[in-house]
């Protein structure tokens, strides 16, 4: 079993004699409202007798309060009480005790506690509000403290509140909003909010799904079901009773089913009480909830002639007064419907809990009132909304529950006009606007166009007005006769001029396909197009001509808004321009030679440049820009070489690129002949020239295993050599990609 807990204000105390009050004697759920002090011997709640000093209200703050509580609980079969003879008489497993006194030292400084799901069990009672800690005298507040208490006793935790980002900031919701709509859930901290209601949504932690048990819950709590309905145990939810039930839905929810009301002194007077359900019902889990069908009632009214009639709906609120609609619970919607069912008027007003129509003028026959809860976006919050499951009703309706009250009053109708009219609800700048003057019962007409119009004003039935100036504008006529006039407003939207063209080109050649196309600005989109010279007509944006002669082409573009503008475009047909420079595409080949790889290009005239590209093995791109028409290059053998070559001629055109790949060959030159000679201890090899890249010598002395290596790009190497000691000589041609054998050896004498 839990304990709950709210947190503490500030406050003092009064006494006097308790009221003997009741909500509900015909129920046998009984709540009991203990403000006379209590002696309280329960080891769940102090191991030693608690003395509960009486709560000090006065007979006037005790029925305050108890009408405030009592309101919050209408909706369900339960009797709201301060009388402990009917407490007592009651059944063990249906009632509870809330007490209220400022004794709480032995518990500590919060405004009230209660077991949790303790509702019908002796054991865990009672609930406690403790007035000390609370603000002195108001009973508003005393009241919510008890009914949250109350609440916790009848399955429900706290609801939290959470930021934009749906994090949570704290376990309790602190209320949102200012003035009559000012809203908190009502398991919460509603202290100094308006509207407190019951509602689903989160109950602390992440927002969406928490982790308990192992189980993946939705972290929601839906308090009309759980307090009217079985808890069956499972996915991480321990089950719990059903404890209490709602009231029978009192007044029918369709035309057909809608109560009958009799006009009587040109008055009616009615009351009910909106309640939401879950049908049939008897038991839920969270993965399979349905959405709460939510309730609307339906009256029937029926007029024998013409009538004026003014419908008011309130909510009950203590004050009793639509200037603040007190501490309601309930935020009205009307509805009046024709006798087809089919809505003439409506108010949903969402800055008022109460609402009001008045319509004029109203023809003999039957109307119906429809009373139902708004839908009003601040009854909701940030989580409120993002509910886990989908199935979970919205909260902006769900909370507006309780009891209201419907008056009406009635006048004939046949001795004042009635104002109406309708026009065009957009047009541009300069266009006519024509008024369809529909009012009824009058003799003369006035009009006011407002700023930018001409005329400004008129008493004409039908009038025309055009505007100077873009925005939107208000048209007001005042229809009057002997007996007097009314007046009614329309709002008309100006938009800037629309203004239409063609975008074409100035000259065509003969019989090539060309797209001209209309633009258009102001009025509002979308825009309609019929080029009314085109044969046969076109209806699209853009159409294709393809003129033989000079042709002149209209289009005519209407706005949404019913505004027009024809433009005109005229396009010539001449000669076709002369082809574009062109450039011969060059022919390529590549040689490789053992001093290299050669680029050739086949010459012409035409060409000034050539852009050579090469990659090497697919790598990266090397580029140059030669003038000649060949290339040299060195590559190592066997390497894929690929040229890509672009030629610019002397007329600035350039071609297309022309490619080849060619795989560099091993080439190799035999051994050059050579002639040695020795002098001051160095030994010259000079090569008889056979077009090698590179020359090579290996030497060594006589005796000796070793050779050593030289090379050059000339024709001659000289070594250092030890006097008198005979060495060994051998050549070597070396190309670009390979190298040839070595030659027979030669011997020469170091001097």
């Amino acid at each position: 079993m839990r304990i709950t807990l709210l947190f503490m204000l500030i406050c003092s105390a009064l006494s006097a004699q308790v009221p003997i009050l009741q909500s509900l004697p015909t129920s046998q759920n009984v709540l009991y409202l203990d403000f006379d002090g209590a002696v309280v011997n329960n080891p769940n709640w102090s191991a030693t007798t608690i003395n509960a000093a009486p709560s000090g209200f006065t007979s006037a703050q005790i029925t305050e309060c108890f009408n405030i509580i009592a309101n919050h609980y209408t909706i369900f079969d339960l009797n709201v009480t301060t009388s402990l003879a009917v407490y007592n008489a009651a059944l063990a497993t249906k009632k509870q005790r809330i007490v209220f006194t400022p004794t709480s030292e032995w518990y500590g400084g919060v405004g009230g506690v209660a077991f949790i799901s303790s509702w019908g069990w002796q054991a865990y009672e009672p609930g406690w509000v403790f007035t000390a800690n609370l603000t002195s005298g108001d009973m508003k507040t005393m009241a919510n403290a008890a009914v949250h208490e109350a609440g916790h006793q009848l399955h429900l935790s706290h609801h939290a509140q959470y930021n934009s980002s749906n994090q949570p900031q704290g376990s309790y919701h602190f209320g949102k909003g200012t003035g009559e709509t000012s809203w908190c859930p009502m398991m919460g901290v509603g202290y100094s909010s308006n509207v407190v209601q019951w509602v689903a949504g989160p109950v602390g932690g992440p927002c969406g799904y928490r982790i308990s048990g192992g189980f993946n819950m939705p972290n929601w709590q839906d308090d009309f079901a759980e307090m009217t309905l079985e808890r069956l145990g499972g996915d991480g939810f321990t089950g719990h009773s059903k404890a209490i039930s709602f009231k029978a839905d009192d007044i029918g929810n369709t035309t057909a089913t809608a109560k009958a009301i009799n006009i009587v002194n040109n008055a009616i007077s009615d009351s009910g009480l909106i309640i939401h359900n879950y049908g049939s019902l008897t038991s839920f889990k969270y993965a399979t909830l349905p959405a709460i069908t939510y309730d609307d009632d339906y009256f029937r009214i029926t007029t024998t002639a013409a009538q004026n009639m003014t419908i008011n709906c309130r909510p009950w609120s203590l004050s009793k007064s639509t200037s603040d609609n007190q501490y309601a619970t309930l935020d009205v919607r009307l509805i009046i419907r024709n006798a087809a069912g089919t809505i003439i008027a409506i108010d949903s007003n969402i800055n008022k809990l109460n609402a009001t129509i008045s319509l004029l003028n109203q023809p003999a026959g039957t109307y119906f009132i429809q009373v139902s809860a708004s839908g009003n976006p601040n009854y909701t919050d940030f989580c409120y909304s993002t509910n886990p499951i989908g199935n979970i009703p919205a909260n902006t309706r769900y909370g507006s529950v309780g009891r209201y009250y419907l008056t009406g009053t009635f006048a004939s109708a046949t001795s004042l006009p009635v104002a109406n009219f309708t026009q065009p609800s957009s047009t541009c700048v300069g266009n006519t606007l024509t008024m369809n003057n529909q009012s009824q019962q009058a003799t003369t007409y006035t009009w006011n166009f407002g700023a930018g119009a001409t005329p400004s004003t008129s008493t004409a039935f039908n009038p025309t007005v055009t505007y100077t100036t873009a925005g939107s504008k208000t048209i007001t006529l005042t229809a009057t006769n002997t007996n007097g006039s009314n007046t009614t407003t329309r709002t008309v939207n100006i938009t800037s001029a629309l203004n239409a063209t063609i975008q074409a080109p100035a000259s065509v050649v003969s019989g090539t396909s060309t797209v001209i196309t209309a633009n258009a600005t102001g009025g509002t989109t979308p825009y309609t197009y019929n080029w009314y010279t085109v044969n046969p007509n076109q209806t699209t944006q853009s159409i294709t001509i393809a003129p033989t002669t000079a042709t002149g082409y209209n289009v005519l573009v209407t706005s949404a808004n019913g505004c027009t503008s024809d433009a005109y475009a005229y396009v010539n047909v001449g000669a076709p321009p002369p082809p574009p420079p062109s450039c011969p595409q060059p022919t390529i080949s590549a040689t490789t030679t053992c001093n290299g790889t050669t680029l050739n290009i086949t010459p012409n005239t035409a060409y000034q440049s050539f852009l050579v590209q090469h990659s090497v093995n697919n790598g990266s791109i090397n580029s140059q820009t030669i003038t000649g028409t060949s290339a040299s290059f060195n590559f190592q053998a066997n390497a894929s070489v690929r040229f890509i070559v672009t030629a610019t001629c002397t007329n600035g055109a350039k071609s297309t690129a022309s490619e080849i790949t060619s795989v560099i060959p091993a080439i190799t030159q035999a051994a050059p002949d050579f002639s040695l000679a020795s002098s001051n201890g160095r030994i010259t090899t000079t090569f008889v020239n056979n077009g090698s890249k590179f020359y090579a010598i290996r030497y060594r002395a006589n005796g000796t295993t070793a050779w050593t290596e030289n090379t050059t790009n000339g024709l001659t190497i000289t070594v250092g050599a030890v006097r008198g000691t005979t060495y060994e000589v051998q050549s070597q041609s070396r190309c670009q990609t390979g190298q040839g054998s070595w030659s027979t050896s030669k011997t020469i004498t170091a001097q």
